[in-house]
């Protein structure tokens, strides 16, 4: 795993022992940053389920602002930190432990203009954390939210703030694309 462009491109990435943590292949993370590219300088990041750190990561070394990490595995916490410091972005990175919907209620109000969503593999979680990002009011005009599933359990919601924009499949993962509509 490693950082694909940007100011920390080649960077490698520690990834969590065991099978907890299921990081996003460079394959994915290559392409939803290519589809990303005109959104991420100066965006504010949020990296859900974060385990390795790696979509934030991306982000911070495509020029976004900030990241807010949020991860509830301790060593999964401890690799992030490691991966922000060895990749110099401390001072743009939060990182937040605890269940993501416990973090959630803390940011409520704060706002974000990307969220990456990648929670265990077939839950129904991401849909759960769409309608919580807009009851909690974390997004503005034009968020996007990517929520990344197993291919066969792709995310639909029945929110009339948010506007499903596409989903592309990368060999058995899925990323469904949402924008915060005005």
């Amino acid at each position: 795993m490693r950082v694909i462009a940007g100011t920390a491109k080649g960077r490698r990435l520690k990834a969590p022992k065991g099978m907890k943590t299921r990081p996003t292949s460079d394959r994915v993370k290559e392409a939803v940053f290519n589809i990303l590219s005109p959104y991420v300088g100066q965006a504010r990041f949020l990296d859900l389920f974060a385990g390795s750190g790696a979509m934030g990561i991306e982000a911070l070394s495509r020029g976004a602002s900030t990241a807010t990490f949020v991860e509830n595995d301790k060593a999964a916490l401890n690799v992030i930190k490691t991966n922000i410091r060895n990749c110099g972005f401390t001072d743009f990175s939060r990182v937040i432990p605890g269940d993501v919907f416990s973090v959630l209620r803390k940011l409520q109000g704060e706002q974000f203009d990307l969220i990456y969503v990648d929670p265990p593999y077939s839950t129904k979680l991401g849909t759960e954390v769409l309608t919580q990002l807009i009851d909690y009011q974390l997004l503005t005009a034009g968020s996007l939210v990517m929520v990344e599933t197993r291919r066969a359990d792709h995310v639909t919601v029945d929110i009339s703030e948010l506007k499903q924009v596409t989903v592309r499949e990368y060999g058995d993962t899925a990323v469904c694309f949402f924008e915060k509509l005005d």
